[in-house]
């Protein structure tokens, strides 16, 4: 009952900040009531799926690798942190990103190839 409420708020949420992009652009550097209302929205139906499959109909084997997320997210915060300084005091990550992913995968998919190694490494 409640993860149907849940559904159906935020799918009216997301609807409606679809339908006021008409009139005011999503635009995630403004933080405006468009971009408030679809990301809210695509990650409330987000929480809600995941707590449906994996609460309710009891599917825990694929998300197992994920439990060590939420054990502390703090800590992984500030490594992902530290890496980040590291990395870039070092020169490593101008050096991957620039001379080995960004030729391979382009601008756009070097980044996201960096974003996925980062996380990796992490």
């Amino acid at each position: 009952m409640i993860i149907r409420n849940l559904f159906i708020f935020e799918t009216i949420l997301l609807f409606l900040g679809f339908l006021l992009s008409y009139g005011c652009p999503i635009n995630k550097k403004l933080w405006n009531s468009t971009f408030v209302l679809t990301t809210c929205g695509f990650g409330s139906l987000f929480l809600a799926l995941q707590i449906w499959i994996i609460d309710i109909n009891g599917k825990k084997k694929w998300s197992l690798f994920f439990e060590s997320f939420e054990i502390n997210p703090l800590y992984l915060y500030v490594q992902a942190d530290v890496l980040a300084v590291i990395l870039d005091k070092c020169g490593i990550a101008s050096y991957i990103y620039t001379d080995v992913l960004a030729p391979l995968f382009g601008n756009f998919g070097g980044s996201l190839a960096w974003a996925i190694l980062f996380v990796v490494l992490n």
